[in-house]
């Protein structure tokens, strides 16, 4: 998607997705592997400074509670175990939450996909332990990247 590539290939992967994804925090900063400037396959990395703060979303009940996105809602999906197509963005490096005013650091190993979904306006990170859905302030999705 990035620098208006045409996709390559589709990668079909099953995934578990759980029906709602609770606020932890606001988004910080994210690093990423992509090829978006570069040669199909010539991966440098990147990093994003979310500006307008979107807010991050995890599986685990110990968010906020009551602050959580449905998620076949935010995926655009009927059922939870329906097909679901997002652009594939880059390779998830790491990602930095604010928490309350502390940072916290997530780091991801191997290959783990960086998507973001059609309207534009979420990322959604497939982590080995469930989805990091992130959304909200001005954060959009270009065909150059990250914007705010």
């Amino acid at each position: 998607m990035w620098h208006q590539k045409e996709p390559r290939e589709l990668l079909q992967q099953k995934y578990e997705l759980p029906k709602k994804v609770f606020a932890v925090g606001k988004a910080d900063r994210i690093y990423y592997s992509s090829d978006k400037w570069e040669d199909d396959g010539d991966f440098y990395t990147y990093y994003h400074d979310f500006d307008s703060r979107p807010t991050v979303y995890i599986p685990q009940k110990n968010g906020r509670g009551k602050d959580y996105l449905d998620v076949a809602g935010t995926l655009e999906m009927e059922h939870l175990n329906d097909a679901v197509r997002l652009p594939m963005l880059a390779k998830t490096l790491k990602l930095i939450v604010d928490v309350d005013g502390e940072k916290e650091t997530r780091k991801f190993r191997g290959n783990t996909p960086l998507c973001c979904t059609s309207d534009l306006e979420t990322l959604v990170i497939f982590a080995s332990d469930g989805p990091i859905i992130i959304r909200g302030g001005k954060m959009v999705v270009t065909e150059r990247g990250i914007v705010r």
